[in-house]
């Protein structure tokens, strides 16, 4: 009792917290993550971009949520009771890690990533072998993607305004390159 209080009367002192924001750094990664995707189009290099940002990108979030684990900063209530009134916005955010990763599965399984070992061995100059390793490219981005799908289950305190916009766009954007690989 005495420790609810506490917390009410330190939440006091630093104002109300707001659920959903737009933080000037995550408004910047939003934007640099869309200068990323817009310029790999523009340069053909499409499947190479979305498999670092997927392999480091999935590897960095595991990192950054243990981290808020630690400090009590993830909040867990849309694992318990997902359908709660006052989970809807994360219950929103989850669906639309969801979509995007469920885009990225079909992009992954259309074959979209079969040229990303070679280019990458073009890159660096490494001789090719007369099989390019290709299946545990795959395997990798989709252990990725099933990792950063069961993070959402476990949303940070805040819900990140930009990073959403950004997850719609690039849902719309596998779903356009899903449609014109077939």
């Amino acid at each position: 009792m005495v420790t609810q209080l506490t917390a009410e009367a330190e939440r006091g002192r630093k104002g109300p917290s707001r659920l959903i924001v737009l933080g000037k750094a995550n408004l910047v990664l939003a934007l640099l993550g869309l200068l990323l995707l817009a310029g790999a189009d523009w340069l053909g290099f499409v499947p190479e971009a979305l498999a670092l940002v997927v392999l480091v990108g999935s590897l960095v979030t595991v990192a950054s949520r243990a981290w808020q684990a630690r400090r009590g900063g993830l909040e867990f209530g849309l694992l318990r009771h997902p359908l709660r009134p006052e989970l809807r916005p994360y219950l929103l955010q989850c669906l639309n890690h969801w979509l995007f990763w469920a885009s990225f599965a079909a992009v992954l399984l259309a074959g979209a990533f079969a040229v990303v070992p070679a280019g990458v061995a073009l890159v660096f100059a490494l001789p090719l072998p007369d099989r390019i390793p290709y299946l545990p490219l795959v395997l990798s981005l989709g252990a990725g993607a099933l990792v950063m799908a069961g993070l959402a289950l476990v949303p940070r305190h805040r819900v990140q305004v930009a990073t959403n916009v950004l997850l719609a766009v690039g849902t719309v954007f596998l779903a356009v390159l899903l449609y014109l690989r077939t």
